[in-house]
């Protein structure tokens, strides 16, 4: 008998859209002016699974909780939850974060492809510039050079945390169709395509997988974590500064 594809438990999709906001952005005082305009704390991030002579921050980002959206995907309304990272160097990281449990293969894969199209770089998604437009008003003194017109540069991410069953990277792989996952399209591909979105992926763990089409890009750990890398923004790109890391 033919077993069931296996199935998410737990996991996320986050859709990141990050801003050249300014020049620079003085930490401390956008975290006291969340403080008193916000009713809320700041965190200061720092990595955890990392080890500090290997990355590090100068500055660690303050990240704010900005609290609970709607967005629409396929017609169906969704509560994501909001968040951002501020960077000294000017740049806001803008998150959705959107739940993902007790789903099919096809039915992740199908909440990954329907959150790019509702929030992604090629539609006008409204949410984004309501909460840069949030950020903007209420640290504007934070802010050193405000950018009028800030570069954007988009990211998708497809975390799982838990499968309904163990899973290495092998069979991950020989398992679960990740080519429309990692594509974002409906229809077939050639053969050719799928060796080419499969070929550039990478392990460090027998339970850890990493690909990328360089465009999108997969890594599931202990489970399967994705990543879907979509547009940069002309000219310098903010995560390339970010990448200052």
């Amino acid at each position: 008998m033919q077993q069931a594809e296996p199935r998410v438990v737990s996991g996320q999709v986050v859709a990141l859209r990050l801003f050249d906001l300014a020049y620079e952005i003085d930490l401390r005082r956008a975290e006291a002016l969340w403080a008193s305009r916000a009713q809320s704390s700041g965190v200061r991030s720092r990595l955890v699974g990392t080890s500090p002579k290997a990355v590090s921050f100068g500055v660690p980002p303050l990240a704010l909780d900005l609290g609970p959206v709607e967005v629409v995907i396929d017609g169906r309304p969704v509560t994501a939850a909001a968040g951002v990272r501020l960077y000294d160097f000017g740049i806001a990281a803008l998150a959705l974060r959107l739940p993902a449990a007790d789903l099919g293969w096809a039915a992740f894969t199908a909440l990954v492809n329907g959150t790019d199209r509702a929030v992604g770089p090629a539609v006008e998604a409204p949410v984004w510039e309501g909460l840069l437009g949030r950020l903007r008003g209420l640290l504007a003194e934070a802010l050193d050079r405000p950018t009028a017109a800030p570069l954007q540069e988009d990211y998708l991410l497809a975390i799982v945390d838990a499968f309904d069953r163990p899973m290495t990277a092998e069979t991950l792989v020989q398992t679960l169709d990740l080519v429309p996952l990692l594509s974002g399209e409906e229809r077939p591909l050639s053969e050719g395509a799928r060796r080419d979105l499969l070929r550039q992926r990478f392990s460090y763990h027998p339970d850890d997988l990493g690909g990328a089409d360089l465009g999108p890009g997969v890594h599931p750990r202990a489970a399967a974590r994705n990543r879907r890398r979509r547009r940069a923004g002309d000219g310098e790109c903010p995560a390339a500064r970010a990448a200052r890391l």
